[in-house]
């Protein structure tokens, strides 16, 4: 009777290489970047001749930012498969990212003459003509995206920043109501639009497309809110119906859009605070703990999430929009997830927390009293929060102002004041880059972390 052959001693290590991969994807796809690469370096530690993973690393390493990294990887993968097509785009975005934009251009370049229809090759063409200063170019590159399809957002928003950040307002202007139209007259075309004019400083053509909106869909609670901001309203927070009707009408491609097109940094610098703060949550440390329970508001598509995920052994995310709430489980970072305004939810919830988080909510408060009272009062002594805050040196008497876009922009003394009547003492207050608007221009803001002192 013949006898199945022994096994070889590299099967095992070939079985646990595929599982380190597997879970290595799954991270990928929740943007779990720090975990995911701790699972690819596993896996090609194990079996380093899989050039389809060193790739998927390059393109986690390009996401946390180690350009070199990535480089290293996907110039030893190309040289490997010199057509591989997603091999070339990954080195193109590399090269971008290492600002060598004139090998981008040739490499990206090269790679459309092969294959003419792929969408991200043209959009990181069109980065690396900008970043060589070639604007022309990369505006032909958007018109011609645009005109190719042009129902995708993301082609008309980069051509509108780069139209705003150029000056040539009136050929962004008639970009923005093409996008409009050609989007169907969604939240995003909308937003894109309006955005547009007011950048122009064209407020009352703003005010006149709100207007004209809001007269077909009289109860949208966006449109409502707008007509307020665009005319100067005085009023103390956005009202959470605004909120809901927006972030449902951009929950689609929100996780998609803001890390690239709007540079969205403030789940990241949320994050980090947390950990300079208190070492020892972070996941790596030595001598790690454990939070107890961590409460994220306004937790939009979970990005923060992401970024904190198994610092505690529960972690709720709230939000008032019922889509983006959906987008969140997507990504499988929180415990429990709950769609309500947040001062409902804090009216209703009788737990403390060892950390809350609130990334680009308190934007949408002008009065920070309120909710900073309702944090302070659901920490446990000696928790802390991390939040950030949109600023501007022209918030008058009262600390904030109404923004035309819709959002309130605060005073850091105003912060800081409201934070030292509440009782909490300040760890730490940073100017950072939050964001960019519609037009690739910085959002400035504070990153704060503030901390409930001990009971004595």
């Amino acid at each position: 009777m013949s006898q199945a052959p022994a096994p070889t001693p590299a099967q095992p290590a070939e079985r646990r290489a595929a599982s380190h991969v597997a879970v290595a994807k799954l991270l990928k796809r929740q943007r779990r970047y720090a975990q995911s690469l701790v699972e690819w370096n596993s896996a090609i530690a194990l079996k380093d001749d899989e050039t389809d993973w060193k790739a998927e690393r390059a393109e986690v390493l390009l996401a946390l930012g180690d350009i070199n990294g990535a480089l290293a990887d996907i110039t030893e993968c190309v040289l490997s498969d010199t057509d591989n097509a997603s091999y070339a785009l990954t080195l193109g975005k590399a090269l971008v990212k290492a600002r060598r934009f004139d090998e981008a251009i040739v490499t990206l370049a090269d790679m459309l003459r092969r294959n003419p229809s792929n969408l991200d090759t043209y959009l990181a063409l069109a980065e690396a003509f900008e970043g060589s200063g070639q604007m022309d170019a990369a505006l032909q590159v958007y018109d011609s995206l645009v005109e190719a399809m042009p129902e995708d957002t993301f082609s008309h928003g980069e051509r509108l920043r780069l139209l705003v950040l150029l000056g040539q307002f009136d050929a962004a202007i008639a970009a923005g109501e093409q996008a409009y139209n050609a989007l169907g007259k969604s939240a995003l075309g909308l937003r894109l639009y309006l955005n547009t004019l007011i950048a122009a400083g064209n407020n009352e053509s703003a005010k006149e497309l709100v207007e004209k909106s809001l007269s077909s869909a009289p109860d949208d609670a966006y449109l409502q809110h707008m007509v307020k901001a665009l005319g100067g309203a005085d009023i103390d927070r956005v009202d959470p119906a605004a909120s809901s009707a927006y972030f449902d009408g951009i929950a689609a491609t929100y996780n998609t859009l803001m890390p690239t097109h709007y540079n969205y940094r403030a789940p990241v610098l949320v994050a980090s605070a947390i950990y300079e703060a208190r070492p020892r949550l972070w996941p790596e440390h030595p001598n790690r703990q454990t939070a107890s329970l961590l409460l994220d508001l306004g937790s939009g598509g979970g990005l923060v999430g992401v970024m904190l995920y198994g610092i505690s052994f529960e972690m709720v995310g709230v939000d008032v929009s019922k889509e983006m709430n959906r987008a969140a489980e997507q990504l499988q970072a929180y415990s429990a997830l709950a769609t309500d305004d947040v001062m409902k939810f804090f009216s209703q919830d009788r737990r403390l927390y060892e950390v809350i988080t609130a990334s680009q909510l308190l934007p949408y408060f002008g009065d920070l009293k309120p909710v900073l009272e309702a944090v302070y009062a659901h920490l446990l002594p000696t928790g802390v929060f991390s939040f950030t805050v949109e600023t501007t040196d022209a918030a008058g008497s009262k600390g904030y102002q109404l923004d035309p876009i819709g959002r309130f922009r605060h005073s850091g003394d105003y912060v800081r004041e409201q934070l030292k009547q509440i009782g909490f003492n300040v760890v730490s207050s940073q100017e950072e880059t939050l964001q960019n608007d519609d037009h690739g221009r910085p959002v400035k803001g504070l990153v704060i972390v503030a901390e409930k002192p001990e009971k004595k």
